[in-house]
């Protein structure tokens, strides 16, 4: 009888630690009409699911920020406010969410001001 290979153990535990990397579950966040984001506590990814109209806005900017925020839209068509002076790549700023859609807003900075901030926006068609 055939025995099956073994795998390395260094191979494995740097496989594990890369699938658990990838797989963080975004922080929900229960929906507020202005939603701020305080960049030392804001790295990484978030959901927030909408149950009104959202302005966005940034505080404590440092560079190499990046952040992704999931944006789930409720029944409704939502507004959406984005500090004017980001940088929106691929497309303009969105003005807003149609009722049921899922959105992903992408953040990166480059610097320390909302001027050095650059966005996409990806939603379901």
């Amino acid at each position: 009888m055939r025995q099956r290979p073994q795998l390395r153990t260094k191979n494995t535990n740097r496989l594990a630690k890369s699938l658990l990397h990838h797989a963080k579950v975004p922080h929900p966040r229960s929906h507020a009409p202005n939603l701020n984001f305080d960049s030392p506590n804001s790295f990484g990814e978030k959901r927030i699911t909408l149950a009104g109209n959202l302005t966005l806005t940034t505080s404590n900017i440092k560079f190499g920020m990046h952040m992704i925020v999931f944006i789930i839209g409720d029944g409704s068509l939502r507004t959406l406010t984005f500090p004017g002076t980001w940088h929106f790549v691929g497309a303009a700023a969105p003005a807003n969410i149609a009722a049921s859609k899922r959105g992903m807003l992408q953040l990166w900075s480059t610097g320390t001001t909302d001027a050095e901030v650059w966005a996409r926006w990806l939603v379901e068609p």
